[in-house]
């Protein structure tokens, strides 16, 4: 889009395609809910599978048309939206609770993995081979569109009554997900922690561009730019090589104890990142990052999934999706203040983002205990 449009248009239009999501995000959990994981996932896989097409054709040697490239994209935007909650909660009923935590594994390897390669094979192919790149993902549209429509079975019952199938009722459900206050205290508490993550590609990225002068890695020079590149690269290494041996290992311990080390780790390197500038220091620091947020990922998505009930967990998933947006909008607001404070007051106010994550954590677990406490009390 920015090379199409130009810096400015094409972060206005980003910004609305953000907006699209949300709003996907929001529907599809009540769709879900209502009608099925199954039919949600397969209507949105198979528009997203026609944005496809017509982006390859839009971007073929024989004409491209980038207006509605754009438009495309935002078709696929709102079909990823639609996608996500349902799969998310159609994997939820499919496993079980002693299940998750090793199956959320697998996930965050996988999502790591296929964005490795996804992001070397587009930044080989995006220049020269465009309309090669744009069909090969209609292909695996299309491939996982037939595994979706043909072997993949729907989870959800939908709730009848005398005979006649319920539907959400929008209003009441969303009512019923903010008055749990264990729900909205987990997706808060996820909202400051991912905003940390962000910080690397917002206030950090643009400190090393201003601070950080030439630097030699492996013989080459890179400036503060090449270093984010680095240590994102690192990032993703250390994931993919590593995830499935660390969550065994850690497997052995308790969950609360691991959590508690993962968000250390995590607000501890982000401290540091936002501080200092020495290469050696920043590629030990970004190891340590890695490793925590290895140990939080399973952990974190497999308490998220037992918090929804059964007859909401899209609406409730959707939801939870918007910590994300939260996060960028926190990282925003750091990269706003970085303009006018030193980098020292920066670094305070991460601190202090550490100790809302915990509090937010540790109150949030606090009430799943007082409520299985009073369940328990009432059963007997």
């Amino acid at each position: 889009m920015t090379i199409y449009f130009g810096i400015k248009q094409a972060s206005f239009l980003l910004m609305v395609n953000v907006v699209i999501g949300i709003v996907a995000k929001l529907l599809s959990g009540l769709l879900a809910d209502s009608y099925g994981r199954k039919k949600v996932m397969v209507a949105a896989q198979g528009i997203s599978l026609l944005a496809y097409a017509v982006m390859t054709a839009c971007n073929s040697p024989w004409f491209s048309i980038p207006q509605l490239t754009y438009c495309m994209l935002l078709v696929h935007t709102f079909c990823f939206g639609m996608f996500g909650p349902a799969n998310s909660a159609m994997l939820i009923d499919v496993t079980t609770k002693q299940e998750r935590k090793q199956v959320f594994s697998y996930i965050f390897w996988a999502n790591s993995m296929s964005f490795a390669v996804g992001s070397l094979l587009g930044g080989l192919l995006f220049h020269k081979y465009l309309f090669w790149l744009f069909l090969s993902l209609s292909f695996g549209a299309l491939l996982v569109f037939v595994i979706i429509a043909l072997f993949i079975e729907e989870s959800y019952q939908i709730i009848e009554k005398n005979g006649v199938k319920e539907h959400v009722n929008w209003w009441t459900r969303y009512r019923e997900l903010l008055s749990d206050r264990i729900f909205i205290g987990f997706v808060l508490a996820c909202t400051f922690l991912t905003s940390l993550d962000f910080q690397l590609t917002n206030y950090i990225a643009l400190r090393f561009e201003r601070v950080v002068d030439q630097q030699s890695f492996f013989g080459a020079e890179i400036d503060g730019t090449g270093i984010v590149g680095v240590l994102l690269s690192e990032n993703t290494l250390i994931v993919v090589l590593s995830t499935l041996v660390v969550s065994r290992y850690f497997s052995k311990f308790k969950d609360k104890h691991v959590m508690l080390v993962g968000v250390l780790l995590v607000t501890l390197g982000f401290t540091v990142l936002s501080y200092t500038t020495n290469l050696t220091l920043l590629l030990l620091i970004m190891a340590i990052i890695s490793l925590g947020e290895i140990l939080i990922v399973p952990i974190r998505r497999s308490y998220m999934a037992s918090i929804p009930p059964a007859h909401a967990r899209s609406t409730y998933m959707a939801f939870h999706t918007l910590h994300f947006n939260g996060a960028q909008l926190i990282a925003y607001l750091f990269l706003l203040m970085s303009s006018i404070l030193p980098s020292e007051v920066i670094t305070i106010f991460i601190l202090f983002l550490r100790q809302v994550c915990l509090a937010f954590f540790y109150l949030n677990r606090l009430s799943l205990k007082l409520k299985k406490v009073h369940l328990l009390l009432f059963i007997r």
